[in-house]
């Protein structure tokens, strides 16, 4: 499960918390500011104890939503059976007016033991609400308590029409998350690779790149395009891509050895390495006219193994 970060703070994990810690989290739950409040509803999961069990169920009326998901949460972390306690308040939250509230309240409920007939309704219904920060969650959700990975496709291609960037992010990763991708996940992530944001592209690559290794050759041309992205980490993973995806053609090589020049070493460093492993051997020349002039080190040593895997001095 994943907590929601006050905006100002950082997530600091607590080393061996101690009752004095506990105590001081139960004073900020009952702040007048809300970032303090989303904060300590989330630390409080740190502490398997009946006062934490306590001041989550009373966290989980809060009026933010983000302290209230984070209640969840934290209670998801305290877990069964000191969680059991705030299976009433868990069971009221199923009907919160937000969504990722209520769904992870169902999730929550399913960990501590609340048969999965009864929370999975919940999160069915919030992966068709117009929302698309809920239908990710709910997506997410539904794969954490066995749903049809299709279903969530189903979800996640509607959170992709969201106009905020970090909802479709968000979604992405969901669906990077399937191992098993139906067909349908596969359109959705094609299509995300032209997203507006370079985060949202550069899972979408990762999707295709991992979900089936059948149908990669099928996806060479979307990788070839993103060779040219403006963003170093969408390029990263084109030639991450193009190295798994064992389409050794004179396309792929031309393309990847003009990424030997790129500006970016980790790049360089990646089309070495994909060069390599798709055995393009007319990349010699280049690989050793770069290992000749490059000066960072990493890179250097990427060259050499490449030069030296495809038989070359």
């Amino acid at each position: 499960m994943k907590r929601i970060a006050a905006s100002w703070g950082l997530v600091l994990a607590l080393a061996s918390p101690t009752y004095a810690d506990l105590k001081e989290e139960l004073k900020h739950v009952g702040s007048s500011e809300e970032s303090i409040r989303i904060d300590a509803a989330f630390n409080l999961g740190e502490y398997k104890s009946p006062e934490a069990v306590a001041g989550l169920v009373k966290a989980l009326n809060d009026t933010s939503a983000a302290v209230r998901v984070n209640a969840a949460v934290a209670l998801y972390n305290i877990g069964a059976p000191l969680a059991k306690a705030a299976e009433p308040a868990l069971r009221t939250a199923l009907k919160d007016k937000d969504g990722v509230v209520r769904v992870n309240a169902a999730e929550t409920l399913a960990h501590i033991g609340v048969p999965l007939g009864e929370v999975r309704p919940v999160v069915s219904v919030a992966m068709a609400v117009e929302d698309g920060r809920t239908r990710a969650e709910a997506a997410k959700v539904w794969l954490a308590l066995k749903g049809s990975p299709a279903d969530a496709v189903q979800a996640i291609a509607g959170a992709m029409r969201d106009s905020r960037q970090d909802v479709r992010e968000s979604a992405m990763k969901v669906l990077f998350g399937i191992k098993a991708l139906p067909a349908d996940g596969f359109e959705v992530a094609k299509a995300a690779t032209k997203d507006k944001y370079w985060s949202v592209r550069r899972y979408a690559l990762d999707t295709l790149a991992h979900a089936d290794a059948k149908r990669a050759p099928s996806h060479v041309p979307l990788y070839l395009d993103a060779l040219r992205d403006g963003e170093s980490l969408v390029r990263l993973s084109a030639v991450s891509a193009l190295g798994e995806s064992g389409a050794a053609t004179p396309e792929v090589s031309a393309a990847l050895v003009a990424r030997l020049k790129d500006k970016e070493s980790t790049v360089r460093s990646k089309t070495a390495d994909a060069l390599a492993d798709l055995k393009l051997k007319d990349a010699l020349p280049a690989l050793q006219a770069l290992a000749a002039t490059e000066k960072d080190t990493f890179v250097k040593s990427s060259l050499r193994d490449a030069i030296a895997e495809l038989g070359g001095k």
